[in-house]
C-alpha cells in the first residue's frame, strides 16, 4: 500500500494494470507486455518536453531547440515556432537538442521548408554527431544548409590564417596590412 502511495502515479497505474491483466488472462507474459508498453508510453510522454525559444540579433532570427526531439514531441515543438517571418536569415540551433527518429528529421525538413517558402535563408546549426548522421541518412532538405556552417567555418579559418601569414611576412613599419586584417 505504501509502495503504491509513494510511487509516481504512472508507475502505480502500470503496476495495478499489470496485476489486473495477469489476473484476468491468467498469463503473466501478457500482463508484463502490457505493463512494458504502458511504461514506455508514459516515459516517452515524460521526456517529450521540447522548448523552443527565438530571438533576433545581428539581423538574424536565432531559433533555439532544447530537449529530445522524436515522434511524441513533434506537435509541441511545431506549435512553439512562429513561421510568420519573411525575407530574413534564420539559424536553427540544436546545441541543446537531440534528434531520435525519422519523425524528428521530417519535422526539421518541414520547418526549413516553411521558412524557405517565405523567402528566408535557413541554416541548421550545432547538431550533435548522432543527429547529423540521422539527418544525412533521412533528410529531404538540401544538405548544404547543414554542411554550410562547417564549410564557412573552414573557409573563414583559412582566410584568417592566410591573412595572419601575410601579416607575419610584412615589415612592421607598414601598418596598412594590420588595419585591413582587423577591419
Amino acid at each position: 500500500s505504501d509502495l503504491i502511495k509513494n510511487a509516481p502515479k504512472t508507475d502505480a497505474f502500470v503496476m495495478i494494470l499489470t496485476v489486473i491483466i495477469v489476473l484476468m488472462t491468467h498469463n503473466l507474459a501478457i500482463g508484463v507486455i502490457v505493463g512494458v508498453v504502458f511504461s514506455a508510453l508514459f516515459f516517452a510522454t515524460k521526456i517529450s518536453n521540447v522548448n523552443v525559444t527565438s530571438e533576433m540579433f545581428d539581423e538574424t532570427l536565432h531559433v533555439y531547440f532544447e530537449g529530445q526531439i522524436f515522434f511524441v514531441s513533434i506537435d509541441s515543438m511545431m506549435n512553439q515556432i512562429d513561421f510568420n517571418v519573411d525575407h530574413s536569415v534564420i539559424e536553427l540551433d540544436f546545441n541543446h537538442a537531440h534528434l531520435w527518429d525519422d519523425s524528428a528529421v521530417n519535422a526539421i525538413d518541414t520547418i526549413v521548408q516553411k521558412f524557405e517558402a517565405k523567402h528566408n535563408t535557413v541554416y541548421v546549426k550545432k547538431l550533435n554527431s548522432d543527429s547529423r548522421k540521422i539527418i544525412s541518412e533521412l533528410s529531404q532538405i538540401n544538405h548544404g544548409i547543414i554542411i554550410m556552417s562547417c564549410i564557412l567555418a573552414v573557409c573563414l579559418w583559412k582566410k584568417v590564417m592566410s591573412a595572419a601569414v601575410q601579416l607575419s611576412k610584412t615589415d612592421d613599419t607598414d601598418q596598412s596590412h594590420y588595419n585591413k586584417f582587423y577591419l
